[in-house]
């Protein structure tokens, strides 16, 4: 059976790290939207973006929010029975086929970095169509595990889920920083495979949840336990929280 033709609309991070896991499943093309020059070192080809609509049976749009209108306009000429799925954060389902002149075989998605080890969390929103949604897992289950979900919890999942890495690689940084400072010249990456163990700790016992992983490790008047009171004490669950239900709000504002 002959490979699917898959393309790429965009290609920043999430693109370049789906290309990566896609690339020996499919024939991939890219367009040179936003381009980021490494998707030339993977099995990718470029053409320009029009050419890519003609000749892929699935589109990925993968653009900034602020550029998909002049994306989705550009190809709703060509757009037949391929399906759109779409990467952008913030913009609904309704948005993408109003910008794309009505083309319905559109589903909307939010996936995480971790696409590119296979691991990452995918959002779809809930439709009526099952067969598209169908279709869309299909491919992006090759990705990581995905989720189908009301489309008013996407923005939710893109603040937390979405751009969760980040928030990690924030507290990383800083314990990078402070290793530093106390003369120690160990590699960030080690300190990722602290993070990586935290998560290898809930997997052995998920029903505890990560205060139990917490526990695993605090003893009683402990190093661990002192600086978690310490964090706690500082307000760090609600400095937490207050930084992701205004990520949510961004979210939410991009489709206005």
């Amino acid at each position: 059976m002959s490979k699917q033709n898959i393309g790429f609309i965009g290609c920043g991070n999430l693109a370049l790290q789906a290309i990566k896991t896609l690339s020996g499943s499919y024939n991939i093309f890219y367009s040179n939207l936003s381009i980021n020059q490494a998707a030339e070192n993977l099995a990718a080809e470029k053409l320009e973006t029009i050419d890519l609509a003609k000749k892929c049976d699935v589109i990925f749009i993968t653009v900034k929010p602020n550029i998909t209108a002049e994306v989705l306009s550009s190809i709703a000429s060509q757009l037949q029975n391929q399906l759109v799925i779409s990467f952008v954060a913030g913009i609904s389902r309704s948005k993408l086929i109003n910008l794309a002149g009505g083309y319905k075989n559109i589903v909307r998605t939010m996936p995480s970095l971790g696409i590119g080890f296979k691991n990452g969390p995918i959002a779809i929103a809930a439709m009526g169509d099952k067969a598209l949604i169908d279709q869309t897992e299909v491919i992006i289950s090759e990705l990581g595990s995905t989720y189908v979900l009301e489309e008013k919890d996407i923005d939710a999942f893109t603040a937390i889920y979405g751009a969760g890495p980040a928030y990690f690689a924030l507290v990383a940084e800083t314990m990078s920083k402070l290793a530093a400072d106390n003369g120690l010249s160990i590699s960030d990456k080690d300190l990722a495979s602290v993070m990586f163990t935290a998560g290898e700790l809930l997997q052995e016992n998920e029903s505890g949840g990560f205060a139990e992983v917490q526990n695993k490790v605090a003893s009683k008047k402990g190093v661990t336990e002192e600086a978690l009171n310490t964090m706690k004490s500082a307000g760090i669950n609600e400095i937490i929280s207050q930084a992701i239900n205004n990520a949510i709000e961004r979210s939410k504002k991009l489709n206005e």
